[in-house]
This record gives C-alpha cells, structure tokens and sequence, in this order.
C-alpha cells in the first residue's frame, strides 16, 4: 500500500509515500500541510498537472486508482461522490474540433476542386453530419463517446 499526499483544497496529489510507521497515518489525516489517503480509500478524486499543464485526475474506487479520463469538462461533486459532467463546455470542446473538421474539407465544395461530383456529394454528406452533431449529441458524457463520421477517401 502506497501513502498518498494530497493537497486538501484543490486535490492535487503531491507524492506517493511507503511510510515506516504505516499505523500512525490514517486516510484524512493531515501531513504538514496535506491530507494522506491510502490507496486502499474508496471515492477519493485527486489530480497531477504534468509539465505540459495537462491535468490528470484519479480517483480510487474499493482500492483501486482509476484515472478519470477527461476531467476538462467534469468536476468532482463531493456531496455525491461521483463526476459531474459541465454540458456546455462538453459541447463547445465537440463543437470545436467538429469546426476543424469542416474547414478542412472547405476547399472539396469550391467550384474548381480536384474532385469528381460523385465524391464532392459524398463530402457534403459528410459536412451535413458533421453540423448535425451538437444536437445528436446533447446529452454526451465524455468526448469519447461521440462517433464521428468517417470522411469520404481521397
């Protein structure tokens, strides 16, 4: 077992820990200035900032540390112990990488586009899915459980 050190306010793990004395530290317990949980403690959510500003959180569910995929549109709700997932942001971040997407395949809907009729419908078949996904998917959790549509082949 491995003696976690995490910033009781924002919850940020700052060091794991093989205690000499495990006995004297229990899960809460303040260390100086931060709390320590065991990796044994259930619901716990805890986060790294890597050296890229990246934020990584875990949370430990009966003794195991589980990394919450995409924590940039969740929040932990400490009343319920689960994630919350912030909706609008979850849509923006969709909606951002689906507008990518369609300006990419601007230049197949120009007039003079290297492409056969045939492949430039299957292109605005294509944009038309990608403008339809904010409101297929209003309800998602995770930008993992979006399907995007697969582009035409060139």
């Amino acid at each position: 077992m491995k003696l976690c050190l995490v910033n009781p306010e924002s919850k940020e793990l700052i060091q794991f820990l093989n205690p000499p004395n495990p006995q004297d530290y229990q899960d809460g317990d303040m260390v100086g200035s931060h709390q320590c949980y065991w990796d044994t403690a259930e619901a716990v959510p805890f986060f790294i900032v890597d050296d890229d500003n990246h934020r990584f959180v875990y949370d430990v569910v009966e003794g195991v540390f589980n990394l919450h995929s995409d924590t940039r549109h969740t929040s932990w709700d400490s009343e319920t112990q689960s994630w919350v997932t912030d909706r609008p942001s979850l849509l923006d971040y969709i909606r951002g990488d689906r507008n990518m997407l369609l300006t990419n395949t601007d230049w197949t809907q120009i007039t003079d586009a290297p492409l056969s009729s045939e492949k430039k419908q299957e292109f605005v078949t294509y944009r038309q899915a990608l403008r339809d996904m904010p409101s297929t998917y209003e309800n998602v959790e995770a930008p993992g459980d979006v399907v995007w549509p697969t582009p035409p082949s060139l």
